[in-house]
């Protein structure tokens, strides 16, 4: 009896020490909740940049800049008088010069109607047969001499007229050279208009040549020129050619030769 109740007891003792031997086990640490592991998020897109070249860069053509003709601005009118001072004619010369080099056809052409001294201002008839071309009336204004002159290659000598000028808006035309020459190596020309349009006090000069206004002080010319080569025929040379309107402005009647 004694042995069972013993043995009763060591089987409480154990059962007791085990209860108590787990309560007293150590409580395992909580499990720390694992987070996610992050979502991997894409690498922001860099633009791929063309590496810079070293090469020069390609020329560009340069812009084009269109070609126009100068602008031509006519002068101001000028302020005319309504008569010639007293003692005084106007004298205005066209002039039409054939010169050049090589071998040209050669011309020689008589006469002049004319001789004129510019620095002394004198004005005489060439011969007596022009003599009677020089008588001005007191109420005339002057003249327009005409002369055509050969020289160098291309001949000699001058022919010419002169006419009177009895009052503004007189008509006139010029000789202008064409820079050609026809089949038997004469060079050619077309005849320009023009008008003689006012006088101011002073002697200057306001025309039309060839469409265009002109104001000529004394002593100015208005010029047209032309140089070309000529190859027909037997001849082979090189033409000069020059057209001239010339202002001489006023000069005295005193100076006036009604004779060579």
């Amino acid at each position: 009896m004694h042995n069972h109740t013993l043995l009763a007891l060591r089987v409480a003792g154990v059962l007791l020490l085990l209860v108590l031997g787990g309560a007293c086990a150590p409580t395992p640490p909580a499990a720390t909740p694992t987070s996610p592991a992050p979502t991997a998020v894409p690498p922001t897109a860099i633009p791929t940049v063309a590496p810079t070249s070293t090469r020069a860069p390609t020329s560009l053509p340069p812009t084009a800049i269109p070609t126009s003709a100068p602008v031509f601005t006519p002068p101001p009118p000028i302020t005319g008088v309504g008569k010639p001072p007293d003692g005084k004619y106007l004298f205005v010369e066209i002039v039409y010069s054939t010169d050049g080099s090589g071998k040209l056809p050669q011309l020689m052409i008589d006469f002049p109607a004319y001789r004129f001294d510019i620095q002394t201002g004198t004005l005489s008839p060439f011969s007596t047969y022009d003599a009677r071309k020089f008588q001005l009336l007191p109420t005339d204004w002057g003249f327009i001499g005409r002369t055509s002159w050969r020289r160098g290659a291309a001949g000699g000598g001058g022919a010419g007229t002169i006419t009177v000028v009895p009052g503004m808006l007189v008509t006139f035309t010029v000789p202008i050279p064409l820079g050609t020459a026809n089949a038997d190596g004469m060079d050619q020309t077309r005849g320009a208009p023009g008008q003689l349009l006012a006088v101011a006090a002073d002697g200057t000069a306001e025309l039309t040549i060839d469409g265009e206004r002109v104001v000529l002080a004394p002593g100015r010319e208005w010029t047209r020129t032309a140089e070309f080569d000529l190859a027909v025929k037997t001849y082979n040379g090189r033409y000069k050619l020059t057209a001239l309107v010339r202002n001489n402005g006023w000069l005295e009647r005193a100076k006036l030769r009604t004779q060579p």
